[in-house]
Parts: structure tokens; C-alpha cells; sequence
């Protein structure tokens, strides 16, 4: 993506993100895809989720999350001032739960200090559970 926007600072540049798991053996979830997230960064720099979902039958905990975290640390490394999209009545709860914002609306909206306080959490709560190993 870094190089697309040296070549043009005004690309749009989409990715479709899967999180699978080698090691998953549930037979109904196919090529062990337990999530995926299609982004792009607009042309003024800014990233946008289009979608955002984990699989419907849940097998892994924090996927959504660990799909999230990628995405702004991708919007970090291009020094986006901003990740933005839309909630649906069945997302809006998780993203004002883990992004820890209140009164949440359509618009998810997430601000460089946020989505870098974000990451900074996510990272902390994913060495403890390391170290709890």
C-alpha cells in the first residue's frame, strides 16, 4: 500500500484482509477463515472499512478485534489523520465497546489518537495474555 501512494499520493488503495487459523479443525468453517475486512485508504489518506465482520459461528475469540488492530496500524503507518465507516444496529455495540466510546452512532469515526490508544491497549492485553500462558 506504501508504495502505490509514493507512486500517487491521491491512489485509492483497496485490501481485503482474511484472519485464518492453521490450526482450526472445525470441518464447517471453510478454508479456516475467521474473519475478514475489506479497507482502502481514500485518496486524501484517510482509511475507510468498508466491512468489518468475524464468522458467524464465532470459533475464534477477538477477531473482530485483531482485524481492527490491523487496520490502524496499517492508518498509522500511512499517518492517516482518521479511520472511518458505518455501523449497523448489530455492530454499533461492539465498536463503542472496544474502541470504548459512548453514544455512537452510523458513523463510525475513529480519530488518530484514538485508533493509536486503541492499538497501544490492544497490544498491552495481548501480552498479558501471553504472559499468563
Amino acid at each position: 500500500m506504501k508504495a502505490k501512494v509514493q507512486d500517487n499520493p491521491r491512489a485509492e488503495v483497496a485490501i481485503l484482509l482474511l484472519a485464518k487459523v492453521p490450526e482450526l479443525r472445525d470441518r464447517r468453517i471453510r478454508m479456516r477463515v475467521v474473519g475478514m475486512c475489506m479497507f482502502r485508504r481514500t485518496w486524501c489518506n484517510n482509511i475507510f472499512i468498508d466491512f468489518l465482520a468475524r464468522h458467524p459461528l464465532g470459533p475464534v475469540r477477538g477477531a473482530g478485534t485483531a482485524l481492527l488492530w490491523y487496520v490502524a496500524r496499517v492508518a498509522s503507518a500511512l499517518d492517516a489523520a482518521a479511520i472511518w465507516g458505518e455501523t449497523t444496529q448489530n455492530s454499533v455495540g461492539y465498536y463503542s465497546k472496544v474502541l470504548r466510546k459512548k453514544d455512537m452512532t452510523d458513523l463510525l469515526y475513529i480519530a488518530r489518537n484514538e485508533y493509536e490508544a486503541f492499538c497501544v491497549a490492544t497490544e498491552r492485553l495481548q501480552a498479558e495474555a501471553m504472559s499468563n500462558e
